[in-house]
């Protein structure tokens, strides 16, 4: 359960590994098999930043009690 967090938002989904400090997007309409991750190239920062923003806002209503903010440097 510690391990690590996704949200889905329309064609793309954000993983978040707050262990090893990692983020992974994906553009499931594309990739649905998840093998080519988006979330170090220039163009998806935006996306990155907004589905994390989102991921947080959904932790804090189902109170998750796993800190994943650390992240929000790396990306």
């Amino acid at each position: 359960m510690n391990v690590q967090r996704s949200i889905r938002k329309g064609q793309y989904k954000l993983i978040v590994f707050p262990k090893l400090n990692k983020v992974l997007l994906f553009d499931l309409n594309n990739d649905p098999e998840e093998m080519h991750d988006l979330a170090g190239i220039k163009k998806y920062k935006s996306k990155v930043s907004e589905l994390f923003e989102a991921l947080l806002k959904k932790q804090q209503q189902m109170d998750d009690p796993l800190n994943i903010s650390n992240i929000a440097n790396n990306i």
